[in-house]
């Protein structure tokens, strides 16, 4: 009895300590945290703000972010408060002395709002904000209003735009402009059982913050799924998983010229699992995939541990408590291909990325699981073993690229049941090793592009601005997410609702300029360091105006020059040079200085393009063309290879010539084209081919033939005025479906989108009439649509864009003007032309550069384009024929190759 007595006893002393501190002791220890709501998604907080804003002003990146509506609204209001405070310092004072809180909270599905919190510490600074309500009141038409909350009285300020509610409370104020998060941030302080945002995150705020910074950033990040819920279309993207990331986050802000840092701790929730948990015991590596990165990459998201048996253990163990669905799916996996997941710890050595490609299909885009391997032996044992298991026997895949294997594996979602869901893409895999990687690509073409990039260095590490931003970057994360702005702008967009599109629509110049960001989390001693990284590399580009064309050099001739300026590659040192002929039919080779090299006589016009081969695979590269009666190797001195020039066997003028490499091995092949449909194809020693002595198909031929292989076949295209259409294999034969008849004459090229096997497999043209023909590789008809004409005469040219093919436009024309439309028949442009003779090119540099490039040919005047019809160029470019164009990202400079009566020409545009 005694003993329960005491009980109750201390009971009743601890209840009603609890409730005595709850009721009166908050109460004499309010802050300005003590008003934020926990529901709060992310906090700014500062002891000077307004030193801080003005001091960020001058940065170059703050600059150009001063275009967007808030913060250029944020600067207005503080020049009128500035005015209002006499403009007699009083306002610097008020924020010198005066803690600021601007917490961020989600209102509804597509909405953030923000609670202002300050102290006001005299009566001189509470007449200040006073003055401040009543001159907005007057200026812009507010009803002033208050009502009591909880013995609280709040004063609304109402026009037909909307409201904003504030509280004054002891020697704090409370703003809003949602009334509610007032209400909200009121019972906070009222209400013992609603803890707030300090409270909820107690831990968060023992780091220790620096004080030489812009401010200090607090992120609920148990809550970035609402975030981000707030911009995007729940039915396309589904972040929900990010809310498990990490709990909270405490960052400090520094603002410099030309990037963003925010640099602090982010904490798990000791109760909850998160996903950071999976790194608790492994420490992170250095980071070697940007040797393996592509320039075209949109982001990259890398992982990186120092034990691969104990990460991948504790992945699972995190599935085990999360999603048991991704257990199941991989041990799916093990059961039914006898395999043991676990020996991937015998070679995957510490980093893991997903490599998400550029692209102009965001549901669908090209992407690399990318695994940093230490046993190239026991990698390719694992995914043989998979790849044997699922070999197709009606199908089989069998391929290399440049001498490297590929491999497929018909498992869906092999990465994602490996790795987890973050790898999801991959309705099949294709596989391949170089350089102690191991890359699983979602189809061929991905890897086939991978290879041929690697081989041309066209990679992270060789970038100056990529490298530039790796150095602010941390680059011994656990966990990266690394991106490219203009490059995932595609990607970003189509993740948006339809609200926030258009924002970032109206805002891309803006936004665009802020070309990287990373956002990167490090264990130490169970805290994870976190670093997000925004940068803004060039220039500030308030809006796209024409510039002038710079001379960089030029080099006039003795006669005319009949070719256009023909780009070719130094293999001694990597440097671009120029093949120009002129009309007596000698050639030169011209330096990247413009200076002429050496010059041969072919006693014939030159008119195929210059291919550059590397015919004795040593990496010494040679320039194979055709004049009308002969075909030429050149080497790097001008020298004729052995057995060149030769004719055709029967002497006919060439009229197309083409070079064929069936699996980029340089065993090359080379294909002649006559004007009556003859075609002969040789090795690279000139010995004709069987089944090419001729080979004779019915028309004229009205494209350069081409090769593709899909699936491990080879496919040779051919396309003729007529309208037919054959495809005929290596020896010769026509495959299945085809010749296909388009039914109208044609004279425009094709637009090829390459898929996983021949049904997916599209070709699309253009008939001179205007209709667009679209068929697949089995020879079916998927699309027949005509093109607006306006006249009867009106002319339809396809232009494939270049260097990449991955889209195309069609230019209409008549008498007066030049419309493009885009491939998806919408109309982009159009500009006056009184001339019937163009032509035209389509240069996507990127998805956020593409630049279209129309000769007036009579004229001889070329305009160059952005894709909203904007030119680019302050006076039109005198050219003789097409010209050549290149773009240097780290420069933001177009280079230009011209052609004009007898004089070559480099030139340069600024972006």
């Amino acid at each position: 009895m005694k003993k329960f007595l005491i009980i109750i006893i201390l009971l009743v002393f601890f209840g009603g300590g609890l409730y005595i501190y709850n009721s009166y002791f908050r109460q004499s220890v309010l802050s300005v945290w003590s008003f934020v709501p926990s529901d709060a998604v992310l906090v700014y907080e500062s002891g000077n703000p307004l030193a801080q804003w003005n001091e960020s002003k001058d940065k170059k990146i703050w600059k150009n972010l001063s275009g967007l509506p808030i913060f250029s609204k944020i600067d207005k209001r503080l020049s009128v408060l500035d005015s209002i405070s006499g403009k007699n310092g009083s306002l610097q004072a008020f924020f010198e002395k005066n803690e600021v809180l601007i917490s961020f909270h989600v209102t509804s599905s597509e909405v953030m709002d923000m609670l202002f919190t300050l102290e006001v510490n005299n009566l001189s600074q509470h007449e200040l904000l006073s003055k401040a309500i009543d001159y907005y009141s007057k200026t812009e038409n507010l009803t002033r209003r208050t009502r009591q909350y909880l013995g609280y009285t709040i004063t609304e300020l109402n026009s037909d735009k909307g409201s904003f509610a504030y509280v004054f409370h002891k020697k704090y104020f409370v703003g809003s402009f949602t009334p509610f998060l007032v209400e909200d941030a009121i019972r906070v302080v009222e209400d013992r059982e609603i803890l707030s945002f300090q409270e909820q995150h107690a831990d968060i705020f023992g780091i220790t913050k620096l004080q030489q910074d812009q401010g200090n950033i607090f992120v609920n990040t148990a809550r970035l799924s609402q975030i981000t819920g707030v911009f995007t279309d729940p039915l396309k993207a589904d972040l929900s998983s990010l809310s498990s990331l990490t709990d909270v986050s405490f960052l400090d802000l520094a603002i410099n010229d030309d990037n963003i840092l925010m640099t602090g701790f982010s904490l798990n929730n000791p109760i909850k699992s998160n996903y950071l948990d999976v790194f608790n015991e492994v420490a992170s590596s250095e980071f070697e995939m940007p040797e393996v990165t592509p320039d075209n990459t949109a982001a990259l998201i890398h992982f990186s541990f120092d034990n691969t048996e104990k990460w991948h253990l504790a992945l699972k163990n995190y599935w085990r408590k999360t999603n048991p669905s991704n257990l199941t799916q991989m041990e799916e996996l093990e059961n039914k291909y006898n395999l043991e997941v676990s020996d991937l710890y015998n070679f995957l050595d510490k980093e893991l990325g997903l490599i998400i490609l550029e692209s102009l299909n965001p549901n669908d885009p090209d992407m690399i699981t990318c695994l940093k391997i230490s046993d190239q032996e026991a990698a390719n044992t694992f995914f043989g073993t998979l790849a044997s298991a699922t070999h197709n026997e009606e199908n089989p895949y069998n391929e290399s690229w440049s001498d490297i294997p590929l491999n497929q594996i018909e498992i869906d979602e092999l990465p994602a049941r490996l790795f987890g869901s973050v790898f999801s893409g991959f309705p099949i895999t294709f596989y391949c090793q170089i350089n102690g990687f191991l890359f699983l690509g979602n189809s061929e073409q991905v890897l086939k592009q991978l290879i041929d990039q690697i081989n041309s260095e066209e990679m992270w590490r060789k970038s100056i601005k990529v490298n530039n931003f790796l150095d602010i970057a941390n680059k011994e994360a656990n966990v990266s997410l690394f991106v490219h702005t203009p490059g995932a702008w595609n990607l970003l967009s189509n993740q948006l609702n339809e609200k926030w599109n258009g924002f970032f629509s109206e805002y891309s110049l803006t936004l665009k300029q802020i070309e990287y960001g990373a956002f990167q989390f490090s264990n130490i001693d169970g805290k994870y360091y976190t670093n997000i990284s925004l940068q803004h590399p060039g220039r500030i580009i308030e809006k796209v105006e024409a510039s002038d064309f710079v001379t960089i050099d030029e080099q006039e001739f003795a006669h005319k020059l009949t070719t256009k300026p023909l780009i070719v590659k130094n293999h001694n040192d990597g440097e671009l040079e120029v093949l120009v002929a002129d009309s007596l039919h000698n050639v030169f080779l011209v330096s990247s200085d413009i200076d002429t090299l050496w010059s041969k006589n072919l006693k014939e016009e030159i008119v195929s393009p210059v291919y550059q081969v590397d015919y004795y695979k040593n990496r010494k590269l040679q320039y194979l063309f055709a004049t009308s009666k002969s075909i030429y190797i050149l080497d790097r001195n001008g020298e004729t290879l052995p057995g060149y020039p030769f004719e055709l066997p029967d002497k006919k003028n060439i009229e197309f010539l083409s070079l064929i490499d069936y699996d980029n091995s340089r065993n090359y092949r080379i294909m002649a084209a006559t004007s009556d449909g003859s075609y002969y194809m040789f090795d690279k020693g000139g010995v004709n081919l069987e089944g090419w002595k001729p080979k004779s198909l019915e028309g004229k031929p009205v494209i350069y033939p081409f090769h593709m292989r899909i699936r491990s076949r080879d496919y040779i295209v051919f396309m003729h005025r007529n309208g037919l259409v054959y495809i005929l294999n290596r020896r010769g034969e026509p495959v299945s479906g085809f010749p296909v008849d388009l039914k109208g004459i044609v004279e425009n090229e094709f637009y090829i989108q390459k898929g996983g096997n021949i049904s997916s497999t599209t070709f699309t043209t253009v008939t001179n009439d205007g209709e667009v023909v679209e068929f697949n590789l089995e020879g079916k008809f998927l699309k027949r649509e005509q093109l607006y004409k306006a006249t009867p005469s009106d002319q339809f040219l396809l232009v494939n864009s270049s260097p990449n093919n991955k889209s195309y436009i069609v230019l209409r024309s008549d008498d007066e003007k030049v419309t493009v439309i885009d491939a998806k028949g919408k109309e982009l442009f159009n500009h006056n032309f009184r001339t019937p003779s163009l032509s035209a090119k389509y240069y996507n540099f990127s998805p956020d550069n593409e630049v279209i490039v129309i000769t007036d040919i009579e004229k001889k005047y070329t305009y160059l384009y952005n894709k909203e019809g904007r030119i680019l160029h302050s006076l039109p470019l005198e050219t003789g024929k097409e010209i050549g164009m290149l773009y240097f990202e780290s420069l933001g400079i177009y280079k230009l190759y011209t052609t004009n009566n007898s004089k070559l020409s480099v030139l340069s545009l600024t972006r």
